[in-house]
Formats: structure tokens, C-alpha cells, sequence
């Protein structure tokens, strides 16, 4: 499962293996092992890669997407009748990624969304 998910985050953030072992300061190869799971990453590796994909290391044991889905800290609206169960994947996987970006990301696309609301 650990194994899925480092190959995950590396994909959705389009890096190679050589950039990601670079940030990790092993060679490629031992990089290429934690993602086949022929070499189980140890904790350091996974803090790390935590810090530097700014994520729990919880995330490297779940599926991703439902725990950036469910994280209570980024659940603002309360009234919304909207049940995560009724998104499509398309829906779900625009809220992960933008939960991934940072704050200057969020507000460009939150300008984007209220004018494309306004020209309705």
C-alpha cells in the first residue's frame, strides 16, 4: 500500500523517480525499490516525503484522495447538502487538487469560479 501511494504523489505532482530520489538523497534505484516494494521505505523516508508533498504521513497508509476529501480542517461550509458519496470522480478529484495548492493557487482559481458565476 505504501508503495501505491509514493508512486502516486509522484505522478500527480509530474516528477520523475530521479527528482523525487534527489529530494530523498538515495539514487535512483533505491527509489525506483520503495515504489515496487522491494525495499520498504522507512520512517524518516516517509517524513520526508510528507514534508516535502506537504502532507500527512498518514496519507502514505490511505487512500489519498478520500483522506484530502474527508480532512475535517479544510471543511468550512456546514450547511452544504452536498455529500461527498454524490460527487462524481471528476468533482472529487478537482477538490483534491485544489486543497493541494497554496494559497496564492486557491485565490486565483476562487476569482476564476465567482467571474465565470457572474457572466452566467
Amino acid at each position: 500500500m505504501i508503495e501505491h501511494q509514493i508512486r502516486v504523489f509522484r505522478k500527480q505532482n509530474r516528477l520523475s523517480q530521479q527528482q523525487v530520489a534527489d529530494v530523498l538523497g538515495v539514487s535512483r534505484s533505491t527509489y525506483c525499490n520503495y515504489e515496487s516494494g522491494a525495499r520498504n521505505a522507512s520512517t524518516k523516508v516517509i517524513q520526508q516525503l510528507s514534508n516535502f508533498y506537504k502532507v500527512s504521513p498518514s496519507a502514505f497508509y490511505a487512500d489519498i484522495s478520500q483522506e484530502i476529501l474527508n480532512d475535517e480542517e479544510y471543511y468550512e461550509s456546514q450547511t452544504d447538502t452536498t455529500y461527498l458519496s454524490q460527487l462524481s470522480k471528476k468533482e472529487r478529484d478537482l477538490i483534491v487538487n485544489y486543497r493541494r495548492m497554496n494559497k496564492t493557487q486557491k485565490k486565483e482559481v476562487e476569482e476564476t469560479v465567482e467571474e465565470k458565476l457572474k457572466s452566467k
